[in-house]
């Protein structure tokens, strides 16, 4: 038995070509489509292990709403295919006339050459043997290292991005593109941020921003209430925890219990993307346990941190329940990056990967990664453990702007105190720091929120055992005060 794989890109270098929410879109949506049409001309899916290839049925099974998802790209960007003597040639003519296809498909101008002289698509082909020095070595574990030296290997062939740059100042003239988005086109980035305001006549695509006359004309259209993340969009790159580690545990029952782990993430990838469009949000890549979309920071009904929480719901009944035997259990990292409109959209794609990657994913996981950069130039920052507790979620839409001012003053000013309160060692108490400190008639009328505010901090700062360090009670402070600048920021109609 032979097994053939493919890996194509390059697709963190075109991604980063972009410059506006359209070219990101194409160029992801590109990489998603080639891969799905290298499948379709390959037309060998009983072969294929990874990854599930017959999303149509999926969509049939899920009931999921073509037009909720018709911006999402939901192909990976691997393929590992079983076969009795290889298939390798026929993939590789799979790739040609795919290319060839999809030139046509988006307007590229320049010819097949150089298109695929851009695209890189590498092909391996193995035979499996057991490596023993490697308890858990199997077919979906050596594919994905030999996968992955292809992708280390210096690539000699010309790589002339004017291919894709090209591409994207042509796409919104292709009849494919003006069949999926009409004549609005792919939402720009104030459009996505404003969802759920009244927005009357006003051009917000990216050829038209002008902050003089914008937010004057949504103020008097929304009752001169306009709430400051309005002006916010917010980036999220998202991606599976233990996925390599549970499909190498998987792999040892057999390839029919690799494809059911296939089929479940492509159905968590399907639902997650329509939860995401119903939020008013944008999937631009959800396949398998990766995501990548745009979303307005609040809804009129919701926020970014509440639809998380109900992807992570989806992700748990489609993925972690339906394989809850294995060692590491499944769960999603994320990455959120939230900046003013204006900011270059390559800039904050850059930090939601790294807040993902350099923050969220590592030990431990399943956290979510947040750096708010605001207009003035303040950056706030927030590590938030998942799932997220009820606390945090209850005062999130809470506008509690000036008692927050008074809090975080006296979290800051009295330190020191507040650090004593927290130390079961200490005789001090925290409801007589909370009592002492917020009995003006300015807290008042905000009492739950305060209490609820305690009892948030008492919830940081919990931990197993009888004692608590020092070090850790600093961090359960800075997470409150992280959280209460959220919520602060996700209520303000202050101008910025």
């Amino acid at each position: 038995m032979k097994y053939t794989a493919i890996t194509i890109g390059p697709i963190i270098k075109s991604l980063g070509l972009a410059h506006k929410t359209r070219e990101l879109w194409a160029a992801s949506y590109f990489f998603s489509m080639l891969m799905e049409k290298i499948i379709e001309k390959l037309n060998q899916n009983d072969k294929i292990i990874l990854p599930y290839p017959d999303k149509g049925n999926l969509i049939t099974g899920l009931k999921i709403d073509n037009n909720k998802i018709k911006s999402a790209g939901i192909f990976p960007d691997r393929l590992i295919l079983e076969s009795e003597n290889g298939l390798f040639d026929e993939l590789q003519t799979a790739v040609n006339d795919a290319i060839k296809e999809l030139k046509t498909t988006f307007g590229f101008s320049c010819n097949e050459t150089q298109l695929s002289n851009y695209i890189t698509a590498h092909i391996i082909e193995f035979e499996y043997n057991k490596r023993t020095n490697k308890k858990d070595d199997n077919i979906i574990y050596q594919a994905n290292d030999y996968l992955a030296n292809c992708e280390l290997q210096a690539n000699y062939k010309a790589k002339d991005d004017k291919c894709f740059i090209k591409m994207f100042n042509e796409i919104a003239k292709t009849d494919f593109y003006k069949n999926k988005f009409g004549i609005v086109g792919f939402p720009s980035i104030l459009q996505i941020a404003t969802q759920g305001l009244n927005t009357g006549d006003i051009k917000l695509n990216d050829d038209n921003i002008d902050d003089n006359t914008i937010w004057q004309e949504l103020k008097k259209l929304n009752d001169n209430k306009l709430k400051t993340n309005k002006k916010y969009i917010a980036i999220v790159q998202a991606d599976g925890d233990n996925i390599g580690a549970i499909i190498k545990q998987v792999a040892q029952k057999g390839i029919k219990e690799i494809n059911k782990f296939s089929e479940a993430l492509s159905s968590f990838s399907l639902l997650a993307a329509q939860k995401i469009s119903k939020y008013k949000g944008v999937p631009v890549y959800t396949g398998g346990d990766d995501l990548l979309f745009f979303a307005p920071v609040t809804t009129d009904k919701s926020n970014i941190f509440e639809l998380i929480k109900e992807i992570d719901v989806i992700f748990n009944t489609q993925v972690k329940d339906k394989f809850s035997d294995v060692e590491k259990t499944p769960s999603m990292s994320y990455g959120v990056s939230i900046t003013y409109y204006k900011y270059p959209m390559h800039e904050a794609l850059n930090t939601a990967r790294d807040l993902l990657f350099k923050i969220a994913k590592t030990k431990p996981k399943n956290h979510l990664a947040v750096k708010i950069q605001k207009h003035s130039g303040q950056v706030f920052e927030a590590l938030l453990r998942k799932p997220f507790n009820d606390e945090f979620l209850k005062i999130l839409n809470r506008d509690e702007g000036l008692v927050i001012n008074s809090i975080l003053h006296n979290f800051e000013e009295h330190k020191v105190l507040l650090q004593q309160t927290l130390n079961p060692k200490s005789k001090a108490n925290i409801d007589e720091f909370f009592e002492n400190f917020y009995n003006e008639d300015i807290h008042k009328k905000s009492k739950v929120f305060i209490n609820e505010v305690k009892t948030l901090l008492l919830i940081n700062c919990k931990k197993s055992g009888n004692t608590i360090t020092d070090k850790e009670i600093d961090k359960a402070i800075a997470l409150t005060k992280a959280q209460l600048q959220i919520v602060k920021f996700l209520n303000s109609e202050k101008d910025d």
